[in-house]
């Protein structure tokens, strides 16, 4: 009699044993649904200031991860796991063509370095917990990554493959005269039958590298508060960047990009100067 209930005492003991070892402890989970939180508060950030769709996208993807981690989904670990690792894996890709002067980040330096600094918390917490297959992280890291590097890698070798343009007689004007179609756009982002314009006396806001390896040039004047000019990734060593500030003269190829019309970094207005060919410093 006493060994009966010995055996069921033990019973429930060894079940809740073995619900404990599949419970995921609580600080990891908070750890990580903050961390990816962040990530995806950030990501929503970005997308008011730039409006680029597949941002609320990814906040969207971040925030239903961290939903799922907190209710102890292993398989989320392991998707929180391989978005930390894509983020590193385009952060570090970035930084290093930023050193080899292939991209100039500029201000988006820091942006990364503190994206990358949420990142590696999140791969820690995400590996100490997830203990399914290797092969679905690895797959996620492996398809990140080539959508991360497609961009820079298509744009920069259309841009050292395209041809020269003459541009030692420009049509002078303002920053005025390009938003109101005067000028005849470009065919494409590399300056194809585009009309050649000198813009005098602009002061530069800012300027930051994009994803595609476009470094975006924004300058203003007395009556347009922004205008986005862009330099090519075969042009940066040549030209380099402009600081803000600074006032300077340019030289490039008016271009009409539709898709920027509904954004407000853009100004509202397709137009930009794409490719800036040539600038200098007024003194």
């Amino acid at each position: 009699m006493p060994q009966q209930i010995v055996r069921l005492a033990s019973k429930p003991m060894a079940e809740q044993t073995e619900q404990n070892r599949h419970t995921i402890p609580r600080r990891y989970r908070i750890s990580v649904v903050f961390l990816l939180s962040v990530l995806g508060i950030a990501y929503l950030t970005g997308w008011v200031v730039d409006q680029t769709i597949f941002l609320p996208i990814l906040s969207i993807i971040y925030f239903l991860v961290a939903f799922a981690c907190w209710r102890e989904s292993k398989n989320a670990f392991g998707l929180a796991t391989s978005l930390a690792f894509i983020g590193l894996f385009g952060a570090a890709l970035f930084l290093i063509l930023n050193v080899l002067g292939l991209y100039k980040a500029l201000a988006v330096d820091s942006v990364f370095i503190g994206y990358s600094v949420l990142q590696f918390p999140l791969a820690y917490t995400g590996l100490r917990v997830y203990r399914g297959a290797r092969r679905w992280p690895i797959l996620l890291v492996i398809i990140g990554s080539l959508l991360i590097s497609a961009s820079y890698i298509h744009n920069s070798t259309a841009s050292y493959l395209a041809p020269t343009i003459d541009i030692s007689h420009p049509r002078v004007t303002t920053l005025s005269q390009i938003l109101n179609g005067t000028f005849r756009s470009a065919l494409d982002k590399y300056g194809a039958n585009g009309t050649v314009v000198e813009v005098i006396n602009v002061s530069v806001v800012q300027a930051f590298g994009a994803l595609d390896g476009d470094w975006h040039v924004v300058v203003k004047d007395a009556n347009v508060k922004l205008f986005i000019t862009e330099v090519l990734p075969r042009d940066q060593a040549r030209l380099h960047a402009p600081q803000s500030g600074e006032r300077i003269t340019m030289i490039g190829i008016v271009y009409w990009d539709d898709a920027h019309v509904g954004e407000a970094w853009h100004g509202y207005t397709g137009w930009e100067i794409h490719p800036v060919l040539s600038w200098y410093a007024i003194s």
